[in-house]
């Protein structure tokens, strides 16, 4: 059966007056053109801050960045590592160097954060974006939002967003680059990237292979648990005319990762993983066209835009035959944006958008495929009270098909005392999301059962904090404390059968804590970036949320010297203070236990042979700490990798 509430949809007259209403505003696409060797320069500004990009130093909302040079020099394989040491963030991964990987945002569910891919909204369909699908290869940058996003993004983004800003082409010019490398595991990666173009045409393409045999989850020596990816990418973008540029991007990623099995109720989480030969295999595909027209001298931006994106895997057996436990999920949206940009320098803008958004699901269980639709529609005002006040505020109505509608609204500013170099910021905000598919048709016989009356979960979010810039910039920390209060959470219950299904809890699920970043370069080719978040998340009976740690550390430290050809460095991350449910329990209620801190280092360091040839390596866990960070799973033991990269 199909659970399907429909709802009168606006008529065609309504929608054709919302569209033309919202011509009036509008959006700058995301990245800008310039016929400079390297058109775009992203270190100023902040892509999804907004309806329109922001000035990162004077946005409001709390964020970070991640670069993707910092991420080469610290020796990031896998995207998700790359942001262990983001204050806010808490990484959790199942098993093996392929296994589930989730990001939970300020103490929110994993399924809170919405993941963009060049702004291009990810299918989901295993009920929260596994990290483990994305490596490192040929991103320019990573965006980190964190606090009630809705506003401006719409459901999933309660939490926060993560964007993830792949390499765009050069104009009048030519590059490629090659990265050969292998380790310990055994494991061996390559990719290339091909960037050029012309004074009205930019291209990139990029291919990445990475085959690591990672290590065995169980944590007995057995049989290891790798990993397969391999991705493609593309992105084109074009000056049709002097005031109209199209961008086109595609993306297609195929992974196969093993995992071992588990043993519900069997007295210990020593004998909770168990050595199986289990394998989910799926593909990832985005692709996205986008337009960029202007008038009057840039003061009007027109941005249609139509993006899509789908996802799906399928587990085998031992046996070699398919469970047919299969799930399959698309995403697809084609909308409007425009701004419109005045005053002095054009220092204000105010922005709109409306979409129509459709997403359909496909699982094992299922006799059909299930849909849902909704339209949305958003408008923002950003601009400089004073030259150093700035403010920021968004409201957006969704209009959806299976649920009620929502109203979601966030607001922020910063303001910045030039004698001592400070800046006070702040954000409030309401987000939402709406039940996954999974939790909504993921039925599994015997083990799960989905629950199509789920309402959404909402969250009212604030935070503030002070940033303070001292001797010429060489050292700048941000201290910010965050709130926030979960209603309707979505959690899992089991049922007398011992089968599992979600329900929404009844009463207000608290966070707050504080995030700590800090940034300092002491002396000539010495910089330090360190992070830390203290975080109070709890159910509504007032018992600790699990997989949130209360307490995350994380230092990065990288010494360049011989002019600038040689690179040290090291990361060290601390986890504590964190419960999981033990699913091992005899009582089959996997009660709440406290897993053991750990304390993780890796080291890196790379040479520059000539200036095309770079040659590196990276130790992971250098002292081979035995620890969980999903309880019963073992984590990466001590690895090691070597890497030779060519650029020309």
């Amino acid at each position: 059966m199909k659970y399907t509430i429909r709802k009168p949809r606006l008529s065609l007259s309504r929608q054709l007056a919302a569209l033309l209403m919202s011509s009036a505003t509008a959006l700058i696409f995301p990245v800008g053109t310039s016929h400079a060797e390297e058109p775009i320069e992203l270190k100023g500004i902040i892509i999804s801050g907004g309806l329109t990009p922001v000035e990162a130093a004077n946005y409001g909302r709390a964020s970070s960045v991640i670069t993707g040079e910092q991420m080469e020099q610290r020796g990031i394989k896998q995207l998700a590592d790359a942001l262990r040491q983001v204050p806010g963030l808490a990484v959790s991964r199942t098993g093996g160097a392929g296994g589930m990987t989730q990001i939970r945002v300020r103490g929110a569910e994993a399924n809170h954060v919405l993941v963009l891919i060049d702004g291009i909204e990810t299918a989901d369909s295993s009920g929260g974006y596994d990290f483990s699908a994305i490596t490192a290869d040929e991103i320019e940058r990573i965006e980190v939002i964190r606090g009630p996003q809705s506003a401006l993004y719409g459901s999933a983004a309660l939490a926060g967003i993560i964007n993830i800003v792949t390499k765009r082409g050069i104009r009048n010019g030519y590059r490629a680059g090659a990265t050969v490398e292998g380790g310990t595991a055994p494991a061996k990666a390559f990719s290339g990237l091909v960037r050029g173009g012309n004074s009205f045409v930019d291209v990139a393409m990029s291919i990445s292979r990475r085959d690591d045999e990672g290590w065995d989850a169980a944590g007995d020596d057995g049989e290891k648990d790798g990993f397969e990816n391999t991705t493609f990418s593309t992105k084109v973008t074009a000056d049709v005319t002097k005031s109209l540029e199209v961008q086109g991007i595609f993306r297609w990623t195929d992974r196969t990762v093993d995992f071992d099995d588990t043993s519900f109720g069997c007295g210990s989480p020593d004998c909770y993983v168990f050595d199986a030969d289990n394998t989910t295999s799926g593909r990832d595909r985005i692709v996205g066209l986008s337009a960029n027209y202007k008038m009057f001298d840039g003061a009007l931006v027109h941005s249609p835009f139509v993006h899509y994106a789908d996802s799906d895997s399928e587990t085998l057996t031992p046996a070699g035959f398919s469970t047919r436990s299969f799930n399959e999920a698309s995403t697809f949206k084609y909308g409007y944006k425009g701004a419109y940009f005045f005053g002095p320098e054009r220092r204000h803008s105010i922005a709109g958008l409306i979409e129509q958004k459709k997403e359909e699901f496909e699982n094992t269980y299922s006799t059909e495929v299930h849909e849902r639709e909704q339209t949305n529609y958003a408008a923002e005002y950003k601009g400089y009270l004073t030259q150093d006040f700035f403010v920021q505020a968004g409201v957006r109505y969704d209009d959806n098909e299976l649920f009620d509608d929502a109203l979601t609204w966030s607001t922020s500013a910063s303001y910045r005392f030039r004698p001592t170099n400070t800046r006070l910021h702040a954000s409030v905000g309401k987000g939402i999301v709406n039940p996954t598919f999974f939790e909504q048709y993921g039925t599994i016989y015997g083990v799960y059962i989905a629950n199509p009356s789920l309402m959404p979960e909402e969250s009212l979010g604030w935070d503030v904090g002070v940033e303070q810039s001292l001797f010429s910039g060489a050292f700048v920390v941000d201290v910010t404390y965050f709130q926030a209060t979960l209603t309707d959470e979505t959690a899992t219950t089991t049922l007398s059968t011992g089968e599992s299904t979600p329900i929404n809890l009844v009463g207000e699920s608290e966070r707050q804590g504080v995030e700590v970043q800090a940034t300092i370069s002491p002396i000539q080719g010495l910089f330090l970036s360190a992070s830390y978040t203290y975080l109070d998340a709890t159910e509504p009976d007032g018992t600790q949320e699990v997989r949130r740690p209360k307490n995350a550390f994380g230092l990065n430290v990288a010494y360049t010297f011989l002019d600038g050809r040689a690179t040290v460095g090291a990361d060290l991350t601390y986890n504590g203070g964190d419960v999981q449910g033990d699913f091992s329990d005899a009582s089959f209620t996997s009660p709440k236990v406290s897993v053991e801190d750990y304390f993780v280092v890796d080291f890196n360091a790379s040479y520059k042979v000539t200036e095309d040839i770079k040659v590196y390596g990276v130790l992971n866990n250098a002292f081979d700490e035995d620890y969980q960070e999903v309880l019963g799973f073992a984590s990466r033991p001590q690895q090691a990798y070597l890497g030779v990269k060519v650029g020309y």
